[in-house]
């Protein structure tokens, strides 16, 4: 915001004045800047305080006096507030988490590993059982011991339940047949 009013300033102050002497003019400029309508509102600040321009030094004042009635300013004044609309906040400070609905109710997630990593070095490790799921953390059963992860490094992880001898060996047998073909090839 400072380096903004920097920028606007420095800009005002070139558009001013030519010469070196730029102490001299500051007071107009910054009284310039501060009767300036601003980009996102349309209105400037004096403006919007007192719900019409401000007369600065140098501007023309009407001949004649209107008359006054505190009834039409407040009226006029109501109307006016009520065209004006706040601005959005904006938070940086607060990213929005994707949260896919299936890691609420898996049984088994995968760790992303948050350090340097080898180029063939898998990016997550597990499976490993969830003990218990939270809003923003979840307790995962670690070689033995309970540990809370942030569900920002967690993945559902895809487990296939061994249920007979004979899957655990066609699977071994798959994996070391695909193992050979991987070496043979190379």
């Amino acid at each position: 915001m400072v380096e903004r009013f920097h920028r606007t300033l420095k800009a005002a102050l070139k558009a001013r004045h030519t010469g070196n002497n730029w102490v001299g003019g500051l007071s107009w400029v910054l009284l310039g800047l501060r009767t300036a309508p601003r980009e996102d509102l349309g209105y400037s600040s004096p403006e919007l305080f007192y719900a019409e321009a401000l007369t600065v030094p140098g501007g023309f004042t009407p001949s004649q006096t209107l008359p006054w009635s505190a009834t039409e300013f407040l009226t006029a004044f109501r109307a006016k507030t009520q065209l004006l609309k706040p601005r959005p906040t904006i938070h940086h400070s607060k990213p929005h988490t994707y949260l896919p609905l299936s890691l609420l109710t898996a049984k088994y997630v995968n760790i992303r590993t948050d350090t340097v990593t080898t180029p063939l070095q898998r990016p997550y490790t597990g499976p490993y059982t969830v003990l218990e799921p939270g809003e923003k953390t979840f307790l995962v059963d670690i070689g033995g011991r309970a540990e809370r992860i942030s569900i920002d490094r967690l993945k559902q992880a895809q487990v296939a339940l061994q249920t007979s001898p004979a899957a655990t060996t066609s699977a071994a047998w798959t994996s070391s047949s695909v193992a050979r073909a991987a070496l043979c090839h190379r």
